[in-house]
């Protein structure tokens, strides 16, 4: 095998991709992995300025516990040792503008259970109900994700009879059919907004994912998420892998419908008979597959899918007085009601990550982060960005008066500048929106109808998240393994 021949060609230097590249050198494959910017990890990204850090995108992170899936990730890569994971604690705190106190989520579900219950005495059958059966779907959907599609007909009701009746569930509707009051929706429910969905449209088997990753905790990376990145590259580097940097994929050789390898937009060519698409899939459809080569139902479902959304997010430093009484994770939301004007954001998020990792600011400071959500497929030019920025300044300094002109902006990104970090169009967050209709089996398989090429993601299965794409790298590594056996 020369330096051009690879066991497996992964397209994408993400948190997907390295997991999955890692995976597979660690049982021996001669791993290859190009991303063409000369930053890896794509959401999973720090930057420093001023002798701050920050995480570009990412917040609180779930599944970092012992039994979590990023944790267990890890731990079978032989990593879990170099990377430390800081929990934070409440996991996160909730303003609604029509509630006189703050709701604090814990980190620990059974806690949280527990305080849900005392509120609501009279709904505790319900609350469990709610909790079984959202951890019932996110087990049989780590199952089901590495079956071949042709083989999950065979008892699939009865071997997975949570997706079998709540495939196609949303939120709300799983709430309206087990008459929960609108007070107790809104709290079980809090989390949704990392999904970036009304539970009118938000699939439950993709709430329950999200829901479920947090069982255990809210965590952030010492040293930044980037360390994790890192410690992927490097851990799939000791296994004999290599990461080629600024390396753009420009199209894929095919022989008899199946793929045989890479042409870089440098004019390189690499052979495999293994290739994983671990960035924006909807490009490489476009730009590197004839769409003849696609079964048509397949392309009539890819068409149909639709993005996430994503975020505008501003970077400031404060003086550590100035946040003294506040918790690192907070999310205020308002009613139409108390909105100015219609451009207002209905929420917005406040992280100050120095306050569970002190060591993302200097002396006397804390890193502070505003954040707005966006609908999919919104692009904000200077003006915009500026608007919102105000808007969300004069928020937060009315809702916390200690912060009054304590501000300290740093810089900002906002969807084009994520798009053009990530490669995700629009800075779509989590690939495909967390619909019914795309959420859970119904996402993109890993397996694609081309023979040796594969998906790995926010694109594939099992969802969104960190712990989800890590997931699906972990998961595509395995469908690798069994097609090569």
């Amino acid at each position: 095998m020369n330096n051009t021949t690879f066991d497996v060609i992964i397209i994408g230097a993400g948190l997907g991709g390295l997991t999955c590249g890692t995976y597979l050198a660690k049982r021996g494959k001669k791993v290859l992995v190009l991303e063409k910017n000369s930053r890896i990890g794509g959401y999973a990204t720090s930057y420093e300025t001023k002798g701050h850090s920050f995480d570009i995108a990412t917040q609180a992170l779930g599944g970092c516990d012992p039994e979590g899936s990023v944790h267990q990730v890890l731990e079978e890569l032989s990593l879990s040792g170099q990377v430390t994971f800081l929990p934070c604690e409440p996991a996160r705190t909730y303003f609604f503008e029509d509630h006189p106190e703050p709701y604090i989520q814990h980190g620990k579900q059974e806690k949280q259970l527990a305080v849900l219950v005392r509120r609501f005495p009279e709904h505790e059958k319900k609350l469990l109900t709610c909790f079984t059966e959202w951890k019932n779907i996110y087990d049989e959907l780590q199952k089901i994700a590495a079956i071949p599609p042709a083989e999950r007909a065979f008892g699939f009701t009865k071997r997975f009879p949570g997706l079998a009746k709540y495939g196609h569930y949303t939120v709300q509707k799983f709430f309206d059919e087990l008459r929960i009051p609108l007070e107790l929706q809104t709290l079980l429910a809090a989390r949704s907004s990392y999904c970036l969905l009304p539970l009118d449209r938000l699939s439950l088997v993709g709430f329950a994912c999200t829901e479920m990753s947090y069982a255990n905790g809210a965590w952030m990376v010492k040293g930044g998420v980037k360390h994790l990145s890192d410690i992927l590259a490097h851990g799939l580097e000791k296994f004999g892998g290599r990461v080629h940097n600024r390396t753009c994929c420009h199209n894929l050789l095919f022989e008899d419908h199946h793929v045989k390898g890479v042409i870089t937009r440098d004019n390189h060519t690499f052979y495999s008979n293994n290739v994983v698409i671990a960035c924006d899939v909807r490009k490489a459809y476009a730009s590197w597959l004839d769409a003849l080569t696609l079964p048509a139902n397949y392309v009539r479902k890819f068409k149909r899918l639709e993005l996430s959304g994503s975020y505008y997010v501003a970077y400031y430093r404060v003086p550590a007085a100035a946040v003294a009484d506040m918790d690192p994770n907070i999310e205020v939301r308002f009613s139409s009601g108390v909105r100015e004007s219609a451009e207002e954001p209905p929420v917005y998020y406040i992280l100050i990550p120095s306050k569970v990792d002190a060591s993302s600011a200097p002396p006397g400071y804390h890193s502070f982060c505003l954040s707005v959500p966006l609908p999919p497929a919104k692009l904000l030019d200077r003006a915009g960005r500026k608007m919102i920025r105000q808007i969300l300044e004069k928020k937060v300094e009315k809702k916390f008066p200690a912060l009054a002109g304590q501000l300290e902006w740093l810089f900002e990104l906002s969807p084009g500048q994520l798009e053009a970090m990530t490669g995700n169009p629009f800075g779509s967050a989590y690939g495909w929106a967390q619909l019914p209709e795309q959420a859970g089996i119904y996402r993109l398989n890993i397996r694609t109808p081309i023979a040796g090429l594969y998906l790995a993601g926010h694109w594939t299965m099992p969802g969104g998240g960190i712990a989800g794409v890590m997931t699906s790298g972990q998961l595509c590594g395995k469908v690798i393994m069994q097609d090569n056996e």
